[in-house]
């Protein structure tokens, strides 16, 4: 294809195809931008006509539209071309605006670093985004709508720069009163499976991960992902819980914390603070960026080489 007619692909060509892919439907991405279902049609009509192929897999029924190979190569780098134009419509829009630092964090993060990273700061205005989990974050950061997030490796593609924080490994959540607890010994995933489960949503599914890769399944009885109602649950005998040591009340006497065996039987999270490379503006990250690994160095919170 020539480059004249690579001149004639429209910035909404790519957001009309970035929306098909991502919502699975014409109809799903015309709601995502404001069109009727025609005018995405249209869009992705055109996009094929200059590029000369067929981008997009057209179904009848209930099946999702999916990426052809072409569409696949093309909606990549579409990807990487309009989080550009969102970073550039983010830092335009900082542009003569004395506008807090927006930060996206979640739960025991908030509590445990983000107070005291807030000590530290002379003059930064901080405006937290605070969610149950990190899920989503990401995505609120290359929108432009946060400006740096804490988050959980390893990253997707795209244009991030970070810093590792610390690695938090995961561990065993018993009721203070039960034979678990009384025992003290690590525990395997196998005796996990045979146990009652307080688990996290679908959306965070690491212990799952790996008791499929063993042949194993839980038996959930319940499921929260809020730290204080996971722990609430098991100190009331409903279960035994797999989470991040860090979000752990250990103060708490009504629970026991017990390691996994082996100790990385559920692959330990990193936690990183990230930003987006792309944005160009003015904003205090570099000193947010400071205070936060100051402030894990201070609890003493360490990253280990992946």
């Amino acid at each position: 294809m020539t480059m004249e007619r690579w001149l004639r692909i429209e910035l909404r060509h790519l957001f009309a195809l970035e929306a098909v892919a991502e919502e699975g439907s014409f109809s799903g991405a015309g709601d995502r931008l404001g069109y009727v279902q025609s005018a995405v049609s249209h869009q992705i009509a055109a996009l094929e006509a200059i590029v000369g192929a067929r981008l997009l897999e057209r179904t009848r029924g209930a099946k999702p539209v999916s990426l052809t190979p072409e569409g696949l190569v093309l909606y990549t780098h579409a990807k990487t071309v309009l989080a550009r134009v969102r970073a550039a419509e983010a830092d335009l829009a900082d542009v003569g605006m004395m506008r807090p630092l927006h930060v996206g964090s979640f739960q025991a993060v908030s509590s445990r670093i983000v107070a005291r990273v807030l000590q530290r700061l002379d003059g930064v205005r901080v405006s937290i985004v605070e969610q149950t989990t990190e899920v989503g974050l990401l995505e609120q950061l290359v929108e432009g709508k946060l400006d740096v997030v804490f988050a959980e490796g390893p990253l997707p593609a795209g244009a991030f720069e970070c810093v590792a924080l610390f690695t938090d490994p995961y561990v065993v959540l018993a009721p203070a009163g039960s034979e678990l607890a009384a025992s003290g010994g690590a525990v395997g995933l196998r005796e996990l499976a045979a146990l009652p489960l307080v688990g996290h949503s679908d959306d965070r599914p690491r212990l799952d991960r790996h008791l499929r890769a063993r042949g194993l399944a839980a038996d959930y009885v319940v499921r929260s992902d809020v730290n204080s109602t996971i722990q609430a649950l098991v100190r009331n005998g409903l279960g035994h819980a797999v989470v991040p040591r860090f979000s752990v009340d250990e103060a708490d006497d009504g629970i026991a914390v017990l390691p996994l065996d082996p100790p990385d039987a559920v692959e330990p999270r990193q936690l990183l603070l990230v930003w987006n490379g792309d944005r160009t503006g003015e904003l205090p990250i570099a000193a947010f960026v400071d205070a936060t690994v100051a402030v894990c160095a201070e609890l003493n919170l360490v990253a280990t080489a992946a």
